[in-house]
């Protein structure tokens, strides 16, 4: 996986509801299963995995940006996608606190194949008492894989939580850790 350029998308957009906005979405078949996407100007929104037939954040999403024109083509998402994986550093918008984005960082140090406790992910972000408010960092991601939220598990090894299902960050970790 490649370092990932994190964008934070201009406050503007989040007031004002996405107005003036124009967001493509679509399916695209990853290595880890059916996911939904969202871009915005040619640049990854949202990457979410279905659980069944939901994706989690996909409605929030939806409806953090009522104003926002959005269109559906798989198609072109999937060339996207694909442009996207194949850039050495490919730009992600962010919509979080500073909070968020800078657990989001520190998770996106810990190498392929690793995994990091959240008591660690706190300390790392020189925040020893955070870990509860690392979890819901974690939780409200919206790049799944890319920001690679999957590596963090509980202090005593268990998986602990992950926002698009336990089986499908097991298959992350196992993948990662394998090279399979």
């Amino acid at each position: 996986m490649h370092e990932l350029n994190f964008i934070p998308l201009p406050n503007v957009h989040i007031k004002n509801r996405g107005a003036q906005l124009d967001i493509l979405t679509g399916d695209i078949e990853t290595e880890f299963g059916l996911a939904r996407s969202a871009w915005c100007d040619d640049c990854l929104l949202f990457l979410g995995f279905y659980d069944g037939d939901e994706v989690s954040g996909w409605f929030d999403l939806k409806k953090r940006f009522t104003h926002a024109n959005w269109s559906i083509s798989n198609d072109r998402v999937v060339e996207l996608y694909r442009q996207f994986c194949h850039q050495p550093k490919p730009s992600a918008w962010i919509i979080g606190t500073e909070f968020q984005m800078e657990v989001w960082q520190a998770i996106c140090q810990i190498p392929e194949g690793n995994t990091v406790s959240y008591s660690q992910l706190a300390v790392n972000i020189k925040k020893p008492k955070a870990v509860r408010a690392i979890g819901s960092a974690l939780g409200a991601n919206n790049i799944a894989y890319w920001v690679p939220c999957h590596r963090a598990v509980r202090s005593d090894g268990s998986l602990g939580g992950y926002r698009w299902g336990l089986s499908l960050k097991a298959k992350m970790l196992s993948v990662e850790a394998t090279g399979l």
